[in-house]
């Protein structure tokens, strides 16, 4: 019976995110992708030749081929829905993934899994579920090695039979991971290097895993920074190294630094405070000298949901408050960043005892430095940068809930219905705003052609989005590389409020 309401949750939600994907509209550089075609898509990727205004120059040629390919779909109508469907799909795929990589029941574990996938920050929604070109080069990467996670802990753990489709998967998934970005690349040779250390002198037994793991990552490495643009890093107009001088080193530790703190903790409240709540419970069940925990915990929980409601729901910009409360606000920040980290491994160190759950959770903790680490000299960084790390924490979240129930530390039984109540209202809430997004963008394009009726014409006016928090950078910024007349870019696209929009498309 359990697996027969599994299967019904996993159709239901399959079907949601797919019904929801399909109302993403293209963002930023899916427009330019969108005017290519098969015969100069691949010098695009491969010779970083672009229009005379955008190119690519970087060695995510995987990353690259597929969000090109999606977004060509754009100008066909009956292949459109593939984008939406690989995107929806993609994500499904990371929830099971994120199920499996737990040790709750599975009549647990894939709901939960949902859910913390869906409660993401509205940042995540926009820079990686529905903007197609980072979804490529972040999601997908991170499915590949989640992927290569749950063949080795089958293998490890489980005592799973290793043969050569085993083999041979994985040494595809050890050069496709390579291809996408640049962090995950860097993180993805170390621990496949590492692993085969460690397999050298303890586990034997997945030697012939780990050995084809590391050399095809080690080739997908070598393919991607052989790029020529890496080697015109800090000239290529958006990309930065700051490592110039020690003065930029300071400065781009110190701003990086914080910045990572906001991406990975801050703006993630929620599901920090999932973690800091089971941590809690289970220092609460193991001491009695609780008090301090208590409230320390109790009060990074309030002041991580407070910075969250200003900053991320209310959407209030950081740079409109006076410098000294910036300093405050960025010191505060990493004062509780410390606690929060400090509560989490004082938890694993002390009162996790089962060895491979604590080896477990100890790798997803140190991943989640080492993957970001690349980042803390590179300029700009955002939210996508990071969303590896959201899902490392997502399987922290739910591996610690996982022993806080086998040990009936906490009792979720009679709140099993609540997940499924949460998710449903988060589906029915992101289609709502989706699909509004979508038929604003379908008026707009309507609008557009409509106006290019007269060749002439070098600026449109648009109108501005309603929940324009999810979409990557504003439309007028790019709109024009799908609508031209001689050279990309060259009509002009400006936004104004709604309802001004309206009152001149009616004159008109």
């Amino acid at each position: 019976m359990k697996i027969n309401k599994v299967n019904i949750q996993k159709t239901l939600i399959f079907l949601g995110l797919n019904l929801i994907s399909l109302k993403f509209i293209l963002i930023a550089d899916d427009y330019i992708f969108a005017n290519l075609n098969l015969n100069n898509m691949w010098e695009f990727i491969f010779d970083n030749k672009g229009t005379e205004t955008w190119s690519i120059k970087n060695g995510r040629y995987l990353g690259n081929t597929i969000g090109i390919l999606l977004s060509m779909t754009y100008k066909l109508d009956y292949l459109k829905p593939i984008r939406g469907i690989f995107m929806g799909s993609g994500i499904f795929i990371l929830i099971l993934l994120c199920s499996k990589l737990s040790d709750l029941d599975i009549d647990k574990s894939f709901i939960i899994s949902t859910l913390l996938i869906l409660i993401a920050p509205v940042s995540i929604y926009r820079e990686v579920y529905s903007w197609t070109s980072a979804y490529v080069n972040y999601l997908v990467p991170s499915v590949l090695f989640l992927a290569i996670l749950l063949i080795i802990d089958n293998c490890i753990n489980k005592k799973t039979k290793i043969n050569y489709q085993d083999i041979i998967f994985i040494g595809l998934l050890g050069i496709s991971c390579q291809l996408f970005i640049e962090n995950i690349t860097i993180y993805i040779f170390s621990f496949s290097l590492i692993l085969l250390i460690i397999s050298y002198f303890k586990y034997k037994n997945i030697l012939k895993l780990t050995m084809t793991l590391c050399i095809n990552s080690l080739i997908g490495m070598v393919i991607m920074f052989s790029c020529k643009g890496y080697r015109q890093i800090n000239t290529d107009g958006y990309r930065n190294i700051n490592i110039g001088n020690i003065t930029n080193i300071i400065n781009s530790l110190i701003g990086n630094g914080l910045a990572m703190i906001d991406f990975i903790i801050m703006d993630n409240a929620i599901l920090v405070s999932l973690i800091l709540i089971v941590c809690l419970f289970i220092i609460k069940y193991n001491t009695n000298k609780n008090k301090f925990f208590i409230i320390s915990i109790s009060v990074s929980i309030i002041y991580m949901l407070f910075i969250n409601f200003v900053f991320e729901i209310k959407g209030i910009d950081i740079n409109q408050f006076p410098k000294m409360l910036r300093i405050i606000k960025y010191f505060l920040n990493c004062i509780f960043s410390i606690n929060i980290i400090g509560t989490l491994i004082y938890t694993i160190f002390k009162f996790i005892e089962e060895k491979t759950l604590k080896n477990k959770l100890y790798f997803y903790c140190i991943s989640i430095g080492i993957v970001s680490m690349p980042l803390i000299i590179i300029y700009p960084i955002a939210t996508r940068c990071f969303f590896i790390c959201y899902v490392f924490l997502i399987i922290i979240c739910m591996n610690l809930l996982s022993y806080a129930i086998k040990y009936k530390i906490i009792n979720i039984n009679g709140l099993s219905i609540i997940p499924i109540i949460l998710v449903t209202i988060i589906l029915i809430n992101k289609y709502y705003i989706f699909n509004i997004i979508n038929y604003q963008f379908k008026e707009i394009i309507s609008y557009t052609e409509e106006q290019m009726v007269n060749k002439n014409i070098n600026t449109i006016v648009v109108p501005d989005f309603k929940y324009k928090e999810y979409i990557h950078i504003d439309i007028t910024s790019f709109i024009g590389f799908l609508y031209y007349h001689n050279t990309p870019n060259d009509i002009k696209f400006k936004t104004i409020d709604r309802d001004k929009w309206e009152e001149i498309a009616n004159n008109k």
